[in-house]
């Protein structure tokens, strides 16, 4: 599981929605409790944005006037959040320290909106965390990961191959088309990313030598057996490793 990923696509989904990012809470261990939470303050321009999509005609209008005389709202935790990260632990706050006096309306209006974004936050919420097991589930050596392993001998060696979790997968520096479509591919199951790791062992299941090959990437429906050509390479360097792991296995422990 990469916590880098998670963290990525929680952050990239909730920015988008106009959800504060500072302080994203989550649990994903499929226990009873796990979800995703996060809070701090909605700024301007978030609240703005969550008028225009969830409230319609004068009642949208009503809310963006309210929130430029300066109507706020935050998200906090409440009395689950302590114990807890889901959907059930966050409380939208009506935050009305307005420079301007609000017309009825006006107040009204906002108020529909916090009714409004204490409905989105909880399915966004649900989302995130269906979203959050379909990454998961496409670095786990429990689920996509699991029947990767292949072995082959040599006449001396015992060669294994096999795709493990890679925990420090990070997309950062990716040009954002390709991080949408690399994450939306996770959740949508088409593909699973790993660390691919080539150890070779004695006949007598000593391990001799091992190399790995971090942030690989491949389709569900497709097993490149070469994983690029670059298979080749990692056997030869675990390989190499042999003859120093025996030499120093051979030598005489000091008294």
């Amino acid at each position: 599981m990469s916590n880098a990923l998670i963290k990525f696509h929680f952050t990239r989904t909730l920015a988008a929605l106009g959800y504060p990012t500072e302080d994203i809470n989550y649990s994903l261990g499929y226990s009873q409790g796990d979800g995703v939470a996060m809070y701090g303050d909605i700024d301007t321009d978030g609240l703005t944005a969550m008028a225009q999509r969830l409230l319609k005609g004068p009642q949208k209008a009503g809310a963006k006037r309210a929130i430029a005389k300066g109507c706020t709202a935050s998200i906090s935790r409440n009395s689950f959040g302590n114990l807890y990260s889901h959907y059930n632990t966050m409380q939208v706050n009506d935050e009305s320290h307005y420079a301007e006096e609000l017309t009825e309306y006006e107040e009204s209006a906002f108020s529909s909106l916090i009714e409004a974004i204490e409905q989105e936050v909880v399915s966004t919420s649900k989302q995130l965390e269906s979203d959050g097991y379909a990454i998961v589930e496409a670095g786990s050596s429990v689920f996509t990961l699991d029947d990767k392993k292949r072995t082959f001998e040599t006449a001396r060696f015992l060669v294994e191959i096999e795709e493990v979790e890679e925990e420090d997968f990070n997309i950062d520096d990716w040009d954002e088309s390709l991080q949408s479509d690399f994450l939306d591919s996770l959740i949508a199951g088409k593909q699973r990313y790993f660390c691919l790791k080539v150890s070779v062992s004695g006949h007598d299941g000593i391990e001799l030598g091992t190399s790995y090959l971090g942030c690989c990437t491949q389709m569900t429906d497709k097993h490149d057996r070469t994983y690029g050509g670059y298979l080749r390479q990692l056997v030869a360097e675990a390989i190499s490793e042999a003859p120093d792991t025996i030499a120093a296995i051979s030598l005489p422990i000091a008294c």
